[in-house]
């Protein structure tokens, strides 16, 4: 059972505590809280107090008084999160005012280190400019930083090519829930540094021990029950700690959503730019033939393969006249294509073995190719303008919300998914916006609801009781990028089974044992999680 905190000091004595302890600010005023208890989300709790730390021994400073005295600590980024990981009732530390510096950049081989709270654009137009870049790349990524990438796992549109963020982690410095500070990396199991760390009389070595038996005991049951899908930040990535005699916390820490350690540097790995694109939009009369067609597009290898339905496409129209008005009206979907490499003629031969493949099997009806940088960035900017025109999207008092959007299945199975996707939206009548990650079977599905509204409430907890379900029924993973908060914490069970979600409780106590990191999120002890602290729920009432 995850161990419950209870406060010992009250928030006027926290504060004052917190003042002598920090160099960086402390934020408590009520109009202060309600700004961070809130991110991108449909949730909202107040936090005790926020605290900006200015420096490193800032952030340990907390988390040993928070330790000492039983109190929640949340680790935040850039609000971006999508499910309500980064609030909550605790102290709220916020990396991105002062810990956001690109530490070293070493081009020659291809690695950075960054402090958690530099903003994922920034670190991206560094890298830019001397010709390298960071894989992974979220739609927020002006907004979300490298510290909440981390503990989502982010991924992007180039995951079908490049991988998820979980790839490019090669060492994390963190702290640990009790403030001992360690740095992770890849250590041989019996090698003289294993000796080293695992005879000590501290946290550290408690955590190599206890977490290297966990997962060589249960080899075989967590790659069993772990989801067979390229992008995933469900649960703990228990699977990819142990790998040829070497065991890695970093991997572990990952996905985590700092309910394990706190992130204070990440050195990650960087690649060199690719010099050539060439992009292709296939038109399709149905999404789900958009879905079925994934699997030829795939044989060709691009960089990206992502969806777009008709909803975006009509929202569209005024920002991107030029390119939505050639798409013939009964089109209902397209995939945007994406080849990219150093050597420009087998990028070419790529598109072009690409378009006589869509004649000969008559795959889509119609192609757009483009090559030339400027109609690139306009055929992009109607796949990266998905989210902006989603929000957008209104039914009287009905909104797209995010709480099954980011699940994913084997693409040569997406047809299908979306086909049953489908039939649960219908059955209770909701329309629907989906993009995403097509080469990945990565699906953004945000049904339009009114969360005040008692029906719609129930029908939110249905959907998503039967849409989770669906997806686990195909070996999927109910969230590819977005983590699981507060939205899909308590539906981990369903997707791992009772045994595995045992071994994440029992990792979760080894990381965590007084349960001060981030409570409420991954390891639960609750049901029905999903439509509580509602931003804009069953409680609501407007302001006069």
């Amino acid at each position: 059972m995850m161990v419950k905190t209870s406060l010992t000091k009250d928030v006027n004595e926290i504060v004052i505590d917190l003042n002598e302890l920090v160099e960086g600010d402390i934020l408590s005023k009520d109009w202060e809280r309600s700004m961070y208890a809130t991110d991108a989300s449909p949730y909202e709790i107040i936090p005790l107090c926020v605290v900006l730390p200015k420096t490193k021994e800032d952030v340990l400073n907390v988390v040993k008084y928070a330790y000492k005295h039983h109190i929640p600590i949340i680790a935040r980024g850039g609000g971006s999160g999508l499910v309500g990981q980064a609030i909550g009732s605790g102290i709220v530390i916020d990396f991105t005012r002062h810990l956001n510096k690109i530490l070293e950049f070493n081009i020659d081989e291809n690695y950075v280190i960054v402090q958690p709270g530099v903003y994922k654009s920034v670190l991206e137009k560094h890298l830019n400019n001397k010709g390298k870049f960071l894989p992974p790349d979220p739609s927020s990524s002006d907004y979300c930083t490298i510290g909440g990438m981390i503990s989502n796992n982010s991924c992007g549109a180039h995951t079908v090519k490049y991988g998820s963020t979980i790839d490019y982690v090669e060492s994390l410095q963190v702290a640990l829930a009790n403030g001992e500070v360690i740095r992770t990396h890849s250590i041989k199991i019996g090698g003289n540094t294993w000796r080293q760390v695992i005879e000590g009389e501290n946290l550290e070595s408690k955590i190599y021990k206890e977490v290297e038996e966990v997962a060589r005991k249960n080899k075989d049951l967590i790659d069993s029950r772990t989801p067979k899908v390229t992008k995933n930040s469900s649960g703990y990535r228990l699977e990819r700690v142990l790998k040829d005699g070497f065991l890695d916390l970093g991997k572990l820490l990952v996905s985590s959503e700092g309910t394990l350690a706190i992130v204070l540097e990440a050195k990650l790995k960087v690649l060199d730019l690719p010099k050539h694109k060439a992009l292709a939009l296939l038109h399709f009369d149905s999404l789900e033939r958009a879905g079925d067609a994934v699997m030829d597009l795939l044989k060709f290898e691009p960089s990206a393969l992502e969806i777009i339905d008709s909803q975006i496409l009509n929202m569209a129209k005024t920002s991107y006249p030029d390119i939505v008005e050639s798409i013939p009206n009964y089109i209902k979907a397209v995939i945007l294509t994406e080849f990219d490499g150093s050597v420009k003629r087998k990028v070419i031969d790529k598109v072009t073995d690409l378009k006589k493949l869509v004649k000969r099997k008559k795959l889509s009806q119609g192609i757009t190719i483009s090559s030339d940088e400027a109609g690139m960035k306009k055929l992009w900017g109607l796949r990266k303008k998905a989210l902006l025109f989603t929000y957008k999207l209104r039914r009287g008092d009905k909104r797209p919300v995010t709480f099954v959007e980011d699940t994913v299945v084997d693409p040569s199975r997406l047809g299908e998914y979306i086909r049953k996707l489908y039939e649960i939206y219908e059955k209770y009548g909701l329309e629907t916006v989906i993009y995403g990650h097509a080469g990945d079977g990565h699906l953004h599905s945000r049904p339009l609801l009114d969360l005040k509204n008692t029906e719609d409430n129930e029908i939110m907890v249905k959907v998503a009781d039967e849409v989770f379900s669906l997806v686990t029924s195909f070996g999927g993973s109910i969230t590819g990028e977005h983590g699981d908060g507060l939205s899909r914490s308590e539906y981990i069970k369903s997707v791992y089974g009772p045994d595995v979600y045992e071994l994440f409780r029992k990792i979760k106590h080894i990381f965590d044992p007084t349960g001060i990191l981030n409570p409420g999120k991954k390891v639960v002890d609750e049901d029905g999680l999903i439509n509580k602290n509602l931003r804009t729920g069953l409680d609501y009432r407007r302001r006069n």
